[in-house]
């Protein structure tokens, strides 16, 4: 029986090329095909590496159609190597289809990590980022925006975007006019490039950032918008209450009457209270 081939799905620098890694390196010069989103930012990255090997082209408008393709190599036992212009395959880019149905065949996926600019923006932030939400790009529509504002009112987790050069500015006078402006912010330019650059302050202070130009317009973007300050506020108000509660009496009516108290969802409350159960109880033990 022929054996079946890998797909591996290789994270790519996002901009700085000295990003690159050895496991990087070792599996684009072993494998039999690269299916990459632009073949002419991939030849760069192989010409760097010294490696003579050709790709071919895996985009949003083509995908559908290579993913049955390159399937058939895979089954025939050829391995594959999916690229993307910078970062992570399937996040944001091309991708998905193929590792779906790669997996659909028994055919071995191995992941390839390597920079990521959702995860350098959260952890350049300084925002309280243990619980987080990444959202592609900011949207596009006035009602799609107007929906997303109402999430980032109510919301207990930091949100991550990826914005464009053409609707930075717009998007930022518009989370400027619709947010509160003690909510912070953190905006990466150009991660990792010879131009990097970042704004970290409150939402009030965008519009003075703009009109100052204290950063260009230019490149490409990652916002990490922190949580509601009342948030914070709501979540230390909970967290004393359960110091004057008896824990072991806690039921459904009591968290809802908290939840009314506190403008808090029951269900955070719920969460609240089992993770101070747990504490009680391991310091009991």
């Amino acid at each position: 029986m022929k054996s079946l081939g890998i797909l591996y799905v290789v994270a790519t620098p996002i901009g700085n090329l000295n990003d690159i890694s050895l496991r990087l390196k070792s599996t684009l010069s072993k494998v039999d095909i690269i299916a990459a989103e632009d073949t002419r930012v991939t030849q760069k990255l192989l010409n760097y590496l010294g490696i003579q090997k050709k790709s071919t082209s895996y985009h949003q408008y083509n995908e559908i159609k290579k993913s049955r393709f390159l399937l058939a190599q895979l089954l025939e036992g050829l391995s594959v190597a999916l690229v993307s212009d910078a970062g992570t395959p399937a996040i944001s880019d091309p991708g998905y289809d193929l590792i779906r149905i790669a997996h659909e065949h028994n055919i071995k996926v191995i992941g390839i990590p390597g920079p990521s600019a959702i995860i350098l923006g959260l952890s350049m932030s300084g925002l309280a980022i243990n619980s987080f939400v990444f959202d592609a790009f900011f949207p596009k529509k006035i009602k799609d925006r107007e929906e997303k504002i109402e999430e980032l009112k109510n919301t207990n987790k930091a949100y991550v975007f990826y914005e464009s050069v053409h609707r930075i500015k717009s998007t930022l006078l518009f989370l400027y006019e619709k947010l509160s402006h003690d909510q912070e912010i953190f905006i990466g330019r150009e991660l990792t490039k010879k131009f990097e650059d970042y704004y970290r302050g409150l939402i009030g202070g965008l519009e003075e950032m703009l009109t100052t130009h204290k950063m260009p317009i230019k490149g490409e973007f990652i916002l990490v918008i922190d949580k509601p300050k009342a948030k914070y506020e709501q979540s230390s108000q909970l967290e004393s209450l359960f110091n004057f509660i008896d824990m072991n009496k806690m039921n459904n009516r009591s968290i809802k009457a908290l939840s009314v108290l506190l403008n808090i969802p029951k269900n955070e409350i719920y969460k609240m209270y089992l993770k101070k159960a747990d504490k009680i109880k391991l310091g009991a033990d």
